[in-house]
């Protein structure tokens, strides 16, 4: 697969990877110890990972709507969530320089020792850290985390079971403090929050958008009908079209962004 943007390097076999602009920060986490091909750490880049969370958040919101349908509102509120996670894990892996410190470090981590996957080493927590640190710099609005904050609510609320309260022999359970129409209402909205992504997308690449935008294109929708992606064989072609769809609005949000600035 082909990288994102930036300066390229090559690999063993042709393999090329993008540096992203943050390269030099991601450097400073490297061990001195660890740094005797500086080059070895330039030419990676988190472009993979952000490609396979924008696709996954595509598919998550084509589950939430096709559950929402057919009236499966816990279904509906669970993928709900994880089209959020996913669409603001994209962007996480886009600008690590906004997670905290700690989990800079997990990420340098694991590029240093080993080809495993980072976005193991990401939790909910440092994913919503990372939304309000973007949302001080003026990259996402309020609205965008009060809608993630909700999703996550009604997700830990069916994932987890009501919560129950014991005492004296008296036992109280708790019901959701949302309704099916509130989380419709939210569906409804979710072209708004991706394109409010994408324009976040478009600030942080700056003038490497268009180069961006292209490899997106290229690389989205063979990755969506892929087996090898893990979600092809498990979902309908409406679910699949979902996720082209998302990866397409972030690279026209992003082509634009590139004309402006030109």
């Amino acid at each position: 697969m082909h990288g994102g943007f930036g300066d390229t390097y090559e690999l063993a076999e042709g393999t090329r990877y993008h540096r992203l602009p943050c390269c030099r920060w991601f450097l400073s986490l490297v061990p001195p110890s660890r740094r005797r091909a500086r080059k070895k750490y330039h030419r990676l880049s988190f472009y993979p990972w952000f490609l396979k969370h924008l696709a996954a958040s595509g598919i998550f919101s084509g589950l939430a709507v096709r559950h929402c349908r057919n009236e499966e509102y816990m279904s509906a509120a669970i993928s709900y969530y994880y089209f959020l996670f996913h669409l603001s894990m994209g962007m996480l892996f886009m600008a690590p320089d906004l997670t905290p410190y700690g989990v800079q470090s997990k990420l340098a981590e694991d590029w240093v020792k080993k080809d495993k996957d980072p976005s193991k080493r990401i939790e909910h927590d440092d994913v919503r850290d990372f939304l309000g640190q973007a949302e001080r710099r003026g990259l996402l609005s309020r609205q965008f985390l009060t809608r993630y904050d909700i999703a996550r609510e009604m997700r830990e609320f069916f994932n987890y079971a009501p919560p129950v309260h014991a005492r004296r022999r008296k036992i109280r359970f708790f019901s959701c403090n949302h309704s099916p129409v509130r989380l419709q209402d939210m569906l409804r909205e979710a072209h708004q929050l991706v394109g409010e992504s994408a324009r976040a997308i478009t600030e942080i690449a700056a003038d490497s958008g268009a180069s961006l935008a292209r490899d997106l294109r290229r690389d989205a929708n063979p990755l969506t009908m892929s087996s090898e992606f893990g979600y092809a064989d498990w979902c309908p072609q409406d679910v699949l079209e979902a996720a082209r769809r998302v990866c397409t609005e972030v690279a026209d949000t992003l082509d634009a962004g590139g004309s402006a600035a030109r």
